[in-house]
């Protein structure tokens, strides 16, 4: 049996576990197939203003976590994903 050594992004608190939810409904809510993922998360990651190799939920500490949420939560990714999507 393999054992996971080595923990995938930062451990999370409760307040991260339950940003990290929020985020995620929001974030998964918008694409459909792994291509759409991916536009997300680079869109995500421009909004951000982090590299998208740095984009991901599990790497993010509370504050990074905040700002997604905001940013969903504002519709601010779904907008330009819908936008770049059109036609």
């Amino acid at each position: 049996k393999k054992w996971i050594t080595k923990a995938f992004g930062i451990l999370a608190n409760a307040e991260m576990r339950k940003l990290k939810r929020a985020c995620h409904t929001l974030f998964d809510g918008v694409w459909s197939n792994p291509k759409e993922r991916k536009l997300c998360y680079e869109i995500l990651a421009e909004q951000m203003g982090i590299p998208v190799e740095e984009c991901h939920f599990g790497y993010f500490d509370t504050v990074k976590l905040k700002q997604a949420y905001t940013i969903l939560h504002r519709r601010e990714l779904q907008n330009e994903f819908y936008r770049r999507n059109q036609g």
